[in-house]
């Protein structure tokens, strides 16, 4: 018969994140499950992290819009009767959890729809004239984009079709470690999607 499916799904639930799950995380490690007949053991594997109920509780609520009610491919995840407590000062018993299966299998798809494209354009500038009109440059480049973007796409307002976003950053990114001038940014990086 196998294990206990709705104690079984909160692992993969848990564990698909690895430590996350756990508290004192120094960097990222992995956490180990054992799965009992009534109970599902958590324990991370770096000795030094810990568990808590807290922590293994918080973490069935990542990344779902339901906390109690978590869908999956053939079945629903239910947690309304989960009971998270230690187990020792490490680990983390979770009893309670169930699993309903669906009437007919089904598998989410995200971004299944063609919604457009985007590109992303990192650049490092170092042009002392450019540089010298950092405030007014990102302007000219949306306008001269925005008439570009008007002929190719034809529309009579560019805005409909694209979106663009330009973020400066001063940070001496061309030259790094072997920066001569370093008194004075004189250099940006932009980056516009």
């Amino acid at each position: 018969m196998g294990s206990n499916r709705g104690l079984t799904w909160h692992a993969a639930k848990i564990l698909e994140c690895g430590a996350t799950c756990a508290v004192s995380r120094k960097r990222s490690d992995g956490v180990f499950g054992w799965i009992r007949d009534d109970h599902v053991t958590i324990d991370p594997l770096d000795p030094e992290m810990r568990c808590t109920p807290q922590s293994v509780a918080s973490h069935t609520l990542y990344e779902n819009a339901d906390p109690f009610h978590i869908t999956e491919p053939g079945g629903i995840l239910d947690t309304t009767g989960s009971n998270f407590a230690n187990e020792d000062n490490r680990s983390v018993s979770v009893q309670g959890s169930a699993y309903h299966m669906a009437d007919r299998y089904s598998v989410k798809l995200e971004g299944a729809e063609l919604a457009g494209y985007q590109s992303i354009i990192v650049g490092g500038v170092r042009d002392p004239y450019i540089i010298s009109q950092i405030d007014s440059w990102p302007d000219g480049m949306r306008e001269g984009f925005a008439g570009r973007a008007k002929e190719i796409l034809g529309s009579s307002d560019g805005n409909q079709d694209y979106r663009l976003i330009i973020r400066v950053y001063v940070c001496d990114a061309v030259m790094g470690p072997l920066e001569p001038l370093r008194e004075t940014p004189h250099e940006v990086a932009c980056c516009s999607r």
